[in-house]
């Protein structure tokens, strides 16, 4: 299913459209986003990491945002999965407090020694 996000548009009768270059050490990031989509994100690392080549990367970046928003605008909503079943409580007694333990066979007890 995809949906279609309203158009809003501006003075000029183009989409709003925000544009955000970032660059920190050897990480670029091109960061696309217009009104009711989700944002459109991609790094370029190493030696593409200098605003010349930032340049020469937008209008590719800017046009597979406004692809994706054609398809979907919007990020799938997550759907939490069920919690797992809670696991069983020790049997209690009548006073409260946790019910003995059963007793352990003969061979188990011998394992358990073997062990150690």
């Amino acid at each position: 299913m995809t949906t279609e996000a309203p158009e809003t548009p501006s003075s000029n009768g183009r989409q709003e459209l925000k544009v955000v270059l970032t660059i920190r050490g050897e990480i670029a990031t091109i960061g696309v986003q217009r009104p009711l989509c989700d944002p459109f994100l991609v790094s370029f690392p190493g030696d593409a990491a200098t605003l010349e080549n930032l340049v020469g990367h937008l209008p590719g970046v800017v046009a597979r945002a406004v692809a994706r928003w054609g398809e979907t605008p919007l990020y799938p909503k997550y759907d939490r999965p069920a919690p797992p079943p809670a696991a069983p409580r020790p049997a209690r007694t009548t006073q409260g407090r946790p019910a003995a333990p059963q007793q352990t066979t003969q061979r188990e007890a011998e394992q358990t020694l073997r062990l150690f």
